[in-house]
């Protein structure tokens, strides 16, 4: 709410104060949507740094790569992203998941978008 509300400061400041006495869902939970808030500030440094904790919290769960590869394609670091990518699917139900197939589809026709 505090992000739609164009609060995005006070958004991350709450994320990371619930964090403070969270499980690990909910910690996985709050990074990925501290990692949203920093992508919509252009953070994707720190965006980054939210999903790979995300998954180290809970590697089996897919939102975590898709956010990361975003994160990571934001930066430019389309290696990573790709990397990123094959790991999440490995972790995905039956080895599939729509968003990482075609983020590296997109990867290995060079129609990324431009950030």
């Amino acid at each position: 709410l505090l992000t739609k509300a164009g609060q995005p400061d006070e958004a991350i400041a709450a994320f990371t104060e619930a964090m403070t006495v969270a499980s690990n869902d909910e910690k996985h939970w709050l990074l990925s949507q501290r990692s949203r808030v920093y992508m919509s500030q252009n953070d994707a440094i720190s965006a980054a740094d939210d999903t790979a904790q995300c998954i180290q919290v809970l590697p089996y769960v897919a939102e975590g790569y898709e956010r990361h590869c975003d994160a990571l394609v934001a930066i430019g670091d389309l290696d990573s992203a790709r990397a990123c990518a094959h790991v999440g699917l490995m972790h995905s139900l039956n080895h599939k998941n729509d968003t990482l197939s075609r983020l590296l589809e997109r990867i290995s026709h060079g129609t990324m978008p431009k950030v």
